[in-house]
C-alpha cells in the first residue's frame, strides 16, 4: 500500500526527497523507470542519440513522472536525462552546483553516453557557443511553438480524453493555502503578511519581519495569493 503524504509542508518535502531517493536506488523501481524510458524513446542510427518520443518542456527536455500521489495532488516530475544519468551512475540529490549536460546538443536525447555532470555556467556557456542560448523573443517564440493547439491539441486527437479531465476536475478536492503542495509559507505567516498589511506596513519591511521576499508579501497582501484568507481576516 502507497506511504501517504504527511499534512505539514516540511514533512511533506522530507518525505518527497525521501521518496524519491528510494525508488531511484531500489533495484526493482529502477528497473521500471529504466523500462518507461526505453518504451518512450528511439535510438537514432545516424548520431547515436536515444531521443524521447513522450511529453516535454519549453526547452525540448523530455519529462517523466516519478512519483504520483494523486489522492495529495502531488507529483514528482523529473528531466528524463537526468533520471537516466541517475539511475546508470547513481548519486542522487544530484551534487549541489552541478547539472547533467549534453555532449551531443540534443536536449531530447537521454543516451547514457551522452550525458555527464558539469555546473550551470558551463551549460550556458556551451549553449551561447552552439547558438542555442533563447533570450527574450527567441524564447517566447520557443515557448509557444511547444504548445500543443489546434489538431495538434491531445484532446483534438482524442475527444473522450475532455470528458474524463472534465469530470475529473470536477470531483477533485481543491487545496488551498498550506494544503497545497506548491506552498513555502505556513497559515500562521499568511495571516500575519495581512495584518502587517492593515497596519500600514510596506511589503519590503513585511517580507523582511515574515522572512519572504517582498513580491511575495505584496500577493498574499493584495489578494492575489492566499485569497481566501482575506475573508477571514476583519
Amino acid at each position: 500500500m502507497a506511504k501517504k503524504i504527511p499534512a505539514s509542508l516540511e514533512d511533506r518535502q522530507a518525505f518527497i526527497c525521501e521518496r524519491t531517493a528510494f525508488l531511484l536506488s531500489d533495484p526493482d523501481s529502477k528497473e521500471s523507470i529504466r523500462k518507461r524510458i526505453m518504451k518512450l524513446s528511439a535510438l537514432q542510427p545516424t548520431t547515436g542519440c536515444r531521443e524521447w518520443r513522450g511529453r516535454r518542456d519549453e526547452w525540448g527536455y523530455g519529462k517523466i513522472t516519478i512519483l504520483s500521489q494523486r489522492a495529495s495532488r502531488h507529483q514528482k516530475v523529473m528531466k528524463v536525462h537526468v533520471v537516466a544519468f541517475v539511475l546508470f551512475h547513481g548519486g542522487w540529490p544530484i551534487p549541489k552546483g552541478q547539472c547533467v549536460l549534453h555532449r551531443c546538443n540534443n536536449s531530447q536525447c537521454c543516451q547514457v553516453s551522452h550525458l555527464y555532470l558539469g555546473t550551470q555556467q558551463e551549460n550556458i556557456q556551451q549553449a551561447s557557443r552552439d547558438g542555442r542560448l533563447l533570450t527574450g523573443d527567441k524564447w517566447e517564440a520557443a515557448h509557444l511553438a511547444s504548445i500543443p493547439r489546434g489538431e495538434n491539441h491531445p484532446y483534438h486527437k482524442r475527444p473522450e480524453l475532455l470528458a474524463v479531465a472534465v469530470q475529473r476536475l470536477r470531483g477533485t478536492k481543491r487545496y488551498h493555502g498550506e494544503e497545497h503542495s506548491n506552498s513555502t509559507i505556513t497559515t500562521t505567516q499568511a495571516l500575519e503578511i495581512i495584518r502587517l498589511k492593515k497596519d500600514g506596513l510596506g511589503v519590503t519591511e513585511i517580507g523582511r519581519l515574515v522572512g519572504v521576499s517582498k513580491t511575495h508579501a505584496w500577493a498574499i497582501a493584495n489578494g492575489k495569493s492566499w485569497k481566501h484568507l482575506h475573508e477571514d481576516v476583519s
